[in-house]
């Protein structure tokens, strides 16, 4: 497919799963299918404003990147709506889309975004649009403060 074919940036729905999963399969192959059915499947259970966005050329799914959203308690007690950029891919051909990806996805002015897992290469693509990196290599922390917060939901303990 030629990257001068049309392209459409828009919210990921129901129906694109298995366009989604797909591009997820291409980008981070270590993961199985089965296993990014599952991520997408808990993650639609936890938000009903959709996954992320997914950048399509002539109907087919070029890019995708997870959005995972969540609310938190704020220092002044207010909530906060956080978003953190997950899982993204673009096909090669596409990847000089990625930019204008990555600011739709942050164009809600009152959320607060993250990128916990960022490649090097995202990292900097992060640093263009604004975000700070808050460390170069690993961050060590305890959950244990988080876990006594008050969510929206309350606070339940899964298995992994």
């Amino acid at each position: 497919m030629s990257d001068r074919a049309p392209k459409r940036l828009r919210p990921i729905d129901s129906g694109d799963v298995g366009e989604v999963q797909r591009l997820l399969c291409k980008g981070f192959p270590q993961d199985t299918p089965e296993l990014w059915r599952t991520r997408l499947a808990r993650q639609s259970s936890l938000q009903s404003d959709g996954l992320g966005y997914l950048l399509e050329a002539g109907g087919i799914g070029v890019g995708v990147l997870l959005t995972l959203r969540s609310q938190r308690l704020g220092p002044d007690g207010a909530s906060v709506n956080v978003v953190n950029l997950s899982s993204w891919y673009m096909e090669p051909a596409y990847r000089w889309s990625a930019i204008g990806m990555l600011r739709v996805a942050m164009s809600d002015k009152t959320a607060v975004y993250t990128d916990l897992t960022a490649a090097p290469q995202v990292a900097e693509l992060n640093r263009n649009v604004g975000m700070e990196s808050w460390s170069s290599g690993m961050i060590l922390a305890s959950a244990a403060p988080f876990a006594v917060l008050p969510g929206p939901r309350g606070a339940k303990v899964l298995n992994l």
